[in-house]
């Protein structure tokens, strides 16, 4: 029999852990830009599955990036924070979208085209849990297909 207290507690604790880590992580990476990008009750409620890749790749982007602006940033429905983000204006064949009813992915590539980002993202501020539940192969196959914008 599972104690569920005891299995609560020891999600919380793993939770708390991995938005330590990962902040930390992030802080370093961005030179102290971004010192939280995820809280605890974030994670908490969407642990059933956690992505996390954290990849250096030294190339150059197929068309770079703007420079910084500061933007909204919302980590839920009701949790916003402003921090600095890239744009870039895309032309006809220079990057790959996919879409469905609650998602969208884009995909970015580096200048060879032989390595790709691809960045997926929820349509509503609250939608990340939803994409987090289907998640599995067949879904990011979807994802990366080719459909060039």
């Amino acid at each position: 029999m599972i104690d569920v207290p005891k299995a609560k507690a020891a999600k919380e604790k793993v939770a708390k852990k991995i938005c330590e880590t990962i902040n930390n992580y992030v802080n370093e990476k961005t030179d102290g830009k971004i010192r939280d990008i995820i809280k605890v009750e974030e994670l908490y409620s969407a642990m059933n599955i956690l992505i996390s890749s954290g990849i250096c790749i030294v190339g150059k982007w197929e068309q770079p990036f703007n420079d910084p602006v500061f933007s909204t940033f919302y980590s839920s429905a009701t949790s916003k924070k402003t921090i600095q983000m890239l744009s870039k204006s895309i032309s006809p064949g220079g990057c790959n979208l996919t879409k469905g009813n609650s998602w969208k992915c884009i995909g970015l590539p580096y200048k060879t085209r032989n390595i790709w980002l691809h960045i997926l993202l929820p349509n509503e501020k609250d939608g990340l849990s939803h994409i987090l539940e289907n998640l599995n192969y067949s879904f990011i196959k979807r994802c990366v297909r080719r459909y060039y914008f």
